[in-house]
């Protein structure tokens, strides 16, 4: 990531450093490349931090793998997959946010427990976003909240009530 951030952004399409990364997120789940997914997430979340803003139109492509790597056995990915989910997606612009929302949503609709919560960790998270932003997605992301509170497992449950408080939290408006 330090590289690319010397060579600048077009060095990311290039050197094809996203399909790379992809490549190494959808390997097998052996232990051995569990090492190659973790770096692949850090390395989207050094990308963002060192781009911002203008590295927007990769994040809608790889949010899709990030979700997806909350459902992978290794702890460390798991963990790896939070930081980097929350750094992408609470700073996003209302275009991305509304671009990503139906596939995170489609997430939590999924039967995983870990996915679920992964999912719900990644709405959390785009509670974070700028206020104009948040409020376009307002309407989706609540009742989609509003239903994992009474999911029938309590992880999801908890992360939900907290992504709820969030939004409580993020609206001026008594």
């Amino acid at each position: 990531a330090a590289a690319v951030k010397g060579l600048g952004l077009p060095a990311v399409k290039r050197y094809e450093m996203v399909q790379f990364l992809e490549q190494l997120l959808l390997s097998d789940s052996q232990q051995a490349t569990a090492g190659k997914r973790q770096a692949a997430l850090f390395t989207y979340e050094a990308l963002f931090r060192y781009f911002g803003y203008p590295f927007e139109p990769y994040v809608v492509l790889i949010a899709p793998h990030i979700v997806n790597a909350f459902d992978d056995n290794q702890s460390h990915v798991r963990s790896a997959a939070e930081r980097a989910g929350s750094t992408l997606l609470s700073n996003l612009s209302a275009v991305a946010v509304s671009k990503l929302l139906p596939r995170i949503i489609e997430s939590v609709e999924g039967r995983s427990a870990r996915l679920k919560c992964g999912g719900t960790m990644c709405l959390g998270f785009l509670t974070q976003c700028t206020k104009r932003a948040l409020s376009i997605s307002l309407p989706r992301i609540v009742p989609t909240l509003a239903q994992l509170v009474n999911d029938a497992n309590p992880q999801v449950q908890k992360l939900a009530a907290a992504g709820l408080e969030n939004i409580a939290q993020a609206i001026p408006n008594p």
